[in-house]
């Protein structure tokens, strides 16, 4: 006898719910129309090197309607990769609004988190002498190679800006620019002692992205050196 299907519960908000895990066609699967992410072209090749290195490992989430409430991104590479499957978790809300939660929610819990840059690089160092692909991870050349010392390292060639809209640009103070453009100053400096050719190529972009990593691995080191556990001194009377 066939089996009967499982009956899906509504979000009571607790584990109790049953999860089951389904191999549906990848065209069955629609875009979300309340869906405010978006995925950029880094993104997406990004998420395609992890499916073809590790496969699916994490279901992405439909609704009723059959409509991704999270993994568009997933969705999106298992398509251009040419798969006709996908594995995916079909989910009954309590209601509309708390559909939309949802993938709000999801979306920016994990903006909300931060790399432990000490940790970070002792695994980047790790795989490195595995000799296992840096770009399965996710992180790209100008951000790997900073944090493991290379020497050798040059940033990318920077090419033309592209137009933004003014509503989208950000705005500075004088004293925000002046500190910007320190630091601008000090990376060539620094490249200057070492590479004098190199120092006098280099666009402000650059250094900007240089300094940016100086200063994200100083910072974790503060935090970790300010959060470590002093020694309570008890008071003698």
């Amino acid at each position: 006898m066939p089996k009967k299907p499982t009956k899906r519960r509504k979000s009571t908000g607790g584990l109790e719910d049953q999860l089951v895990v389904q191999l549906l066609p990848v065209k069955k699967c629609k875009p979300h129309p309340k869906n405010a992410r978006e995925h950029d072209e880094d993104n997406i090749r990004s998420i395609m090197t992890s499916l073809k290195s590790f496969g699916q490992r994490s279901p992405i989430v439909l609704n009723e309607d059959f409509e991704i409430v999270k993994g568009n991104g997933t969705h999106e590479s298992a398509c251009r990769l040419g798969w006709k499957e996908i594995r995916c978790v079909q989910h009954t809300f309590s209601s509309k609004a708390e559909e939309v939660a949802y993938m709000l929610a999801d979306n920016k819990t994990n903006d909300l988190s931060r790399f432990n840059f000490t940790g970070l690089t002792a695994n980047l160092k790790e795989l490195q002498e595995a000799e296992f692909d840096l770009e399965t991870t996710g992180f790209q050349d100008f951000e790997t190679r900073p944090l493991l010392g290379a020497a050798d390292w040059t940033p990318p060639e920077a090419g033309p800006a592209p137009e933004v809209a003014s509503s989208n640009r950000l705005v500075f103070t004088d004293a925000e620019y002046q500190t910007i453009e320190r630091a601008v100053t000090e990376v060539r400096r620094q490249w200057k002692a070492k590479d004098p050719a190199k120092a006098d190529s280099m666009t402000d972009s650059e250094c900007v992205v240089q300094a940016l990593t100086s200063f994200c691995v100083r910072m974790e080191r503060t935090r970790n050196t300010s959060t470590e556990k002093k020694p309570v001194r008890r008071r003698t009377r």
